[in-house]
């Protein structure tokens, strides 16, 4: 909170939250905006947090002991959560008072007319009743702004410590802890840990406190009898604790599971367009919907469990008050039963039930905690990145000497115990993980000079370069140095581009102060200028997420020009040329490499474009087997031989000058990120009409019956128990026999009536809820994964992905509990009321004017409470997303040293979550001092009502009048909470039922007008007639007026410059973008006619990103078990992997990691490529399939293209010119249109052609 507000408001202000009235009044005239919040208060600055908890951290690290997060938590948090004690105590003290001022007023109605006295003495209990529970509300609505705001110091000390952790993180652990996974901690574990635990951890010695309290006084209303109540209890206890157990087995599956469905959610997300295209979304549907059922099981479990347990606590009240009754009556005799005796009784039996009803909760709670405490502490002790090493002594800018690297880590000759404990979200890998990549390597980087690593697929190119950024496993052989060292300041472009989500400056000044001179010439340099022009705002045009809105050749440049702008001593550039066409490249590495820019500066260049290194002065080439070569300037030369016999066809072509690229944005880089929609005003009956609704009004009715019965019989239970104890009295006074066997028996039977209706209404509620859940979820993934591509282009994969985490979770377990206690609540009260209207009917002259203040009160409320909560549920999504972007990024981003800024953003972004949260909470302790004190004034309307007419009515009628307007303050304090949660979670419902309502594509099989399936297409013909395509109504055509036809069975290549429209030519034949005009005809059908997926599924494309899954080699080549082991083997052999998978211990079964990053860029590719060969589709695409290949390697992928889909038509698109130059005919494109086409051999022999000076600038000497 602003200090302004909470620090400087007085006593009382403070007191009665009057100082959140302001923020009130405002969120009352309009709804609210991010700018009306105030700022946090010095106690809530999240930066302050994080250090006190990282202090807290490493002692817990650094101590003799094993660390233990939850003991850096209490150490890092106890003064706010220890204050909050001695307030809680006084609360429990208080408790007390009012059964014995009901005990002091009851004896007084009880008494004769003589013995009575002054009615000051029965208006003197009231005024103490009043008093205690007047005191109890203020300090009760004080402890929990304390805990509360606790538990979100907590939240924010785990999610900074989870997002600095992941910074840091080994590549082994990154591997084994997914984005999805990693996600779950942040939203779930840390809410579980943090405010979803610390309002009621004080219940731990609290509740027992309360229990223990109880019966003491008790034992002083009943004497000995009580103890029959605590032999009950006593032996109830091994059954609770049976089910405590029980519970917390099934709330570890289940988080493991909800890890499980998150993570591969998470990478459908990230995959989608390659879904689409390959026509996997209901298979990957199916999938997640597997994977939800077992999550399903398991929650049902928890909750029937939890059900059980919540029988067994709200029970054994009703078998402690009856097995102390009958005692009582046993030894006293049976007029011993008097009201003042039972129902000061009775309310101690209610102080008993609260903590006796909510310890199951606080379990429940407890081990939800635990589980999630024991997955973060997991996470913050995984293993860590070791770190760049560097070497003063040595002279050359970096190196390698006597050490091995792995991409895994070795396993330890002796396993450390700890390690041993740690599981939950690091799961093992299979045995042979652990694979060695560089073996001794014995490599000088001399400083300032341009040096070229080469080498083909799989020989450890791109892990040189991660072994010098220490991101790489070493074992040193010579412990007398480093095995690799790096020396001076960093810059680095990684082989796949990492974008961030933000504008095009921002992305390549990534942190510096601009310079203008310098960076127009790097935006030059890197080719970027015309893209810039191109772009509606220039370089302050927005980014999609993961650069999703731009070409892979944009990318490329963009995270080029962030290395190059950024001053440093070493360069290290990861086959930046590879994404970008010939032109380009030759561009690139004269202006970049050869330029002013970096002159002077060592230069590290990866690369397959083996034409280039003439001109560089050292060669590394690294062979088969590990073997490393280094090459001068002059040797080098003997490489152009290669290159040479690859180009042979096309050697005679003479030089002339580079053509300099025109590009311009062809995939709607104009594009923004779409804002989050914010609804604004009360959550519209139809949110609730669509959740109940998938209830069924069958279930819905059910529970309603079952609650109705269960109140029933509870106030049937004590109105029983009233007329037993007016029996006494008149009993007593005649001195007639009463029937006690017969009150005994009828209390019994209803009690247990009650506790059986009270179990069923839970298990039915549960259920209920859980038909729900499955439903609105099942419903949101298929919207989902049928919205059209231009949804996942302009929203950020954090904000999808919290709706089914976040807001999923609030679906199964929130919403469920907040609904219950809602209706408890509501039936209490309402029974309350009803029963003091029953004993006092003039009172409602009284009530009428109480519920009308209510009822404004808690609208005045709601108006600024739900705008909260939307705000703290909207200003997730960035965090999220903010987090997967930088786990994606991390390699970049430590390289850079930026690990300050990222973590400066993301305390920014926690601040910016966590303030609507302690305002919300503020704000419902304002609610709540109102609206319970509203509840104290009935108590004291009850009593004065008996008070004043304790001649006309007996005193058991006004026993149980007051003891249930004693249970209204509480009861209206839980009931508003839970109905301010159903308000918070309904926003979870509406934001779920926006992507329920999301735009869908086409449909996915049209049964009027789909082919026979296995009968089309059985030519393979591909007709574009008058193609015009664009990405929005408001943009330019990307395909302008464009026509061609291939015939069946051709192999076509497409060129063009970057813009040219030839990834737009794909997006059109996938149907992935809608034409505008045109027709695009497959075997003469209009594919407009066709389903999606009969579309999709009869056309193969092998895209230039290779999409992989975290599973096994054999599931990412053959994803639905389609094929045999034979089939597979097979695949793989014709990519030339059959070798490095053979090698791997399991095999086929060999894991991939997340995004398959325990494999080089270009075995990904040929994995990719394996999977596509075994899809034998009469159309395949390939998209820049070979970029990130060798040349030999891709001559050998071309040869088994060529002879695998030999009868197949084959639009292959292509920045390498060798890769089409055998193809039966050339389709050239220029800014959307058809510029000319032909055979190869035609259109080199045209001099004039744009192919001809396509090539020509490829092959020109460098």
């Amino acid at each position: 909170m602003d200090e302004g507000w909470e620090r400087t408001s007085g006593f009382w202000s403070r007191l009665w939250f009057s100082w959140v009235s302001p923020l009130l009044e405002r969120g009352s005239e309009r709804a609210l905006q991010v700018e009306d919040l105030p700022g946090p208060a010095k106690e809530d600055r999240v930066a302050e947090l994080s250090a006190r908890f990282q202090r807290a951290w490493e002692e817990e690290l650094h101590g003799p002991a094993l660390p233990s997060l939850v003991r850096a938590l209490f150490r890092a948090d106890q003064n706010q959560f220890l204050y909050s004690a001695p307030i809680k105590f006084v609360y429990d003290l208080l408790h007390f008072v009012g059964p014995f001022a009901l005990h002091g007023l009851l004896g007084y109605l009880s008494s004769s007319p003589a013995d009575q006295g002054s009615i000051w003495r029965g208006l003197g209990y009231v005024a103490l009743l009043f008093s205690s529970t007047s005191l109890q509300t203020l300090l009760l609505q004080s402890y929990f702004w304390r805990v509360q705001r606790s538990g979100h110091h907590i939240r924010a000390f785990l999610i900074t410590a989870i997002y600095r952790k992941a910074l840091r993180l080994s590549n082994m652990a990154r591997n084994e802890s997914t984005t999805g996974e990693m996600v779950n901690l942040i939203a779930v574990d840390s809410q579980n840990v943090g405010p979803n635990l610390l309002p009621f951890l004080h219940l731990v010695w609290s509740g027992p406190l309360q229990i223990l309290l109880s019966l003491v006084a008790l034992y002083r209303v009943l004497g000995i009898a009580a103890l029959a109540g605590v032999m009950i209890m006593i032996l109830l206890l091994p059954l609770n604790l049976y089910l405590a157990r029980l519970e917390r087995r099934f709330s570890d599956g289940l988080m493991e599971q909800k890890d499980r469905r998150t993570r591969l959610m998470n990478e459908v997300l990230l995959l989608v367009r390659h879904i689409k295209l390959f026509s996997w979304e209901r298979r990957f549907r199916e999938k997640i919907e597997e994977k939800r059922e077992e999550e399903f099981k398991l929650l049902r479990s928890v909750e029937m469990t939890k059900a059980l347990s919540a029988f067994v606590w709200q029970f054994t009240p009703v078998l402690v008050s009856i097995s102390s009754f009958t005692v009582l009556v046993l030894r006293n005799g049976e007029l011993a039963l008097l009201p003042a005796t039972v129902f000061s009784a009775l309310a101690l039996f209610n102080v008993l039930r609260f903590p006796l009803n909510v310890l199951p909760e606080v379990v429940a709670d407890i081990i939800d905690a635990m589980v999630s405490a024991r997955r973060i502490e997991n996470f913050l002790l995984a293993s860590e990145n070791c770190g760049r090493l560097e070497d003063p002594a040595s002279l050359h800018a970096a190196g390698f000497r006597r050490g091995n690297f792995y991409w895994e880590e070795v396993e330890p000759e002796v396993e450390n115990e700890f390690e041993m404990e740690t599981e939950g979200l690091l799961h093992s890998k299979p045995a042979g993980a652990v694979r060695k990549i560089l073996c001794d390597p014995h490599i000088e980087f001399p400083a300032g000079k341009l040096i070229a690593v080469v080498g083909s697929v799989g020989t450890g190119k791109s892990s040189i370069l991660c072994a010098l950024l220490g991101q790489m496993v070493y074992e040193a052989t010579d412990d007398s140095s480093a095995p690799a060292y790096l020396n001076g300041s960093v810059s680095y472009a990684p082989q796949v581009p990492w974008i961030l989500s933000g504008t095009v400056r921002k992305n390549i000044l990534f942190g510096d102060r601009l310079d203008w001179g310098r960076y127009e010439k790097v935006v030059s340099a890197c080719a970027l200028k015309q893209d810039l022009d191109a772009f509606p705002s220039g370089d302050l045009t927005e980014i999609g997420e993961r650069g999703i809105n731009l070409s892979g050749g944009q990318k490329a440049r963009i995270a080029l020009a962030r290395a190059i702008y950024r001053a440093a001593d070493t360069y290290l550039f990861d086959d930046p040329l590879s994404a970008v066409d010939a032109h380009v490249a030759s561009h690139i590495f004269h202006e970049v490499m050869l330029g002013s820019l970096l002159q002077g500066k060592t230069r590290i260049l990866v690369t397959h474009h083996i034409k280039y290194l003439a001109r560089v002065d050292v060669v590394i080439r690294l062979l088969d087997g590990g073997t490393v070569e280094v090459e001068s300037k002059e040797t080098s030369l003997t490489s152009e031989e290669e290159e040479e016999h690859t180009f042979k066809s096309v050697e005679t072509i003479p030089s002339s000058q580079t053509l300099y690229p025109r590009d311009t944005d062809e995939s709607g880089a104009t594009k923004l990120v779409a804002k989050e929609e914010r609804l604004v005003g009360g959550v519209s009956r139809r949110v609730y009409e669509m959740y109940f609704g998938s209830m069924g009004l069958g279930a819905i009715l059910m529970c309603l019956l079952f609650i109705v019965l269960n109140q029933a019989f509870r106030v049937f239970v004590d109105a029983w128990l009233s007329r037993w104890t007016d029996s006494t009295v008149v009993a007593s006074q005649k001195n007639l026999h009463l029937k006690t066997g017969y009150f005994v028996t009828v209390y019994l039977l209803v009690a247990l009536g009650s506790a059986l209706f009270s179990v069923s209404w839970n298990m039915c509620a549960v259920l209920s809820s859980l038909i729900a859940s499955r439903k609105l979820h099942n419903e949101m993934l298929f919207c989902v994964t049928r919205a059209p591509m231009a949804f996942f282009d302009s929203t950020p994969v954090g904000r999808i992905l919290n709706r089914f985490a976040k807001d999923t979770d609030s679906l199964d377990r929130e919403l469920p509990s907040a609904v219950k206690s809602f209706l408890s609540g509501f039936m209490n009260v309402c029974a309350a009321i009803l029963v003091v209207l029953w004993a006092f009917s003039r009172s409602i002259i009284m009530i009428i004017p109480l519920v009308v203040i209510y009822r404004k009160v808690g609208e005045y409320f709601v108006r600024t409470s739900r705008e909260l909560k939307r705000i703290f549920s909207l200003n997730l999504s960035p965090l999220l997303s903010h987090f997967g972007e930088t786990v994606s990024g991390v390699n970049v981003i430590r390289a850079f040293d930026e690990e300050p800024s990222f973590i400066h953003d993301n305390e920014v972004l926690v601040a910016n979550n966590m303030t609507p949260a302690l305002l919300s909470i503020a704000a419902n302790r304002w609610l709540s001092v109102r609206l319970e004190m509203l509840g104290n004034i009935f108590v004291v309307i009850a009593a004065v009502s008996a008070t004043l007419n304790r001649g006309t009515m007996t005193p058991g009628l006004a026993g149980i009048s007051i003891t249930y307007a004693l249970q209204v303050t509480s009861t209206l304090g839980w009931m508003i909470r839970a109905a301010s949660n159903i308000e918070t979670n309904m926003n979870n419902v509406e934001r779920i039922l926006q992507y329920i309502s999301l735009e869908q594509e086409d449909e996915e099989v049209k049964e009027d007008s789909d082919p026979r399936e296995g009968s089309w297409p059985s030519v393979g013909n591909v007709e574009f007639r008058d193609v015009v395509l664009k990405y929005r109504e408001s943009q330019p055509a990307v395909l302008n007026q464009l026509s061609f036809t291939i015939e069946g069975g051709q192999k076509v290549g497409v060129c063009g410059r970057t813009g040219a429209g030839k990834s737009s030519l794909i997006m059109a034949l996938f149907r992935m973008v809608e034409l505008s005009s045109g027709q695009i005809l497959l075997d003469g059908m209009n594919v407009r006619s066709l389903g999606l997926a009969t579309l999709r599924k009869n056309i193969t494309i092998i895209s230039q990103d290779p999409a992989l899954f975290s599973d096994t080699i054999r599931s990412n080549v053959d994803p639905f078990h389609e094929h045999s082991d034979s089939e597979i083997w097979e695949a793989i052999e014709r990519v030339s992997l059959k070798e490095l998978v053979s090698s791997l211990p399991l095999r086929l079964d060999t894991f991939v990691a997340e995004d398959g990053s325990n494999f080089s860029l270009g075995q990904r590719q040929l994995l990719c490529l394996s999977r596509a060969l075994l899809r034998r589709s009469r159309i395949v695409v390939l998209d820049e399939a070979t970029a990130s290949l060798d040349f030999k390697t891709d001559e050998v992928v071309q040869l088994t293209i060529r002879q695998y889909f030999y009868d197949c038509t084959v639009i292959c698109i292509a920045h390498r010119l060798q890769t089409i130059l055998d193809s039966d005919h050339i389709l050239v494109l220029d800014q959307g249109h058809l510029v000319e086409q032909g055979s190869p051999r035609s259109l080199l022999d045209d001099e004039s052609s744009v192919f001809y000076g396509m090539a020509r600038a490829q092959l020109a000497p460098q």
